[in-house]
């Protein structure tokens, strides 16, 4: 599988997503492997929902409101009011 961040590796949250896939490719002895891309390889940040909905790429993280101009409703799960810290945010991930 292959998904890909809208942000630069260097980011904390793309090194949880990547200890998250080493976590899965290990679990499942290699039967099941996840390889984070950073942004940019395959399609530009702004077309991630494009690209996954085609299968051009598995899965790939962003931030849903980018995609507002093509779907009102994704307002719902972009970002909220009031501010949580990226290690807040990505608790659950890894």
């Amino acid at each position: 599988m292959r998904w890909q961040e809208y942000v630069a590796v260097e980011r904390y949250i793309s090194r949880i997503r990547a200890r998250y896939a080493k976590k899965v490719n290990d679990m499942t002895g290699g039967d099941l492997k996840i390889e984070v891309l950073p942004a940019g390889p395959v399609v530009p940040a702004f077309q991630l929902l494009d690209a996954v909905s085609k299968g051009t790429l598995d899965g790939g993280h962003g931030v849903l409101v980018y995609h507002y101009g093509k779907q009102t409703a994704l307002a719902l799960w972009g970002s909220g009011p009031g501010y949580c810290h990226g290690r807040q945010h990505a608790t659950g991930l890894a």
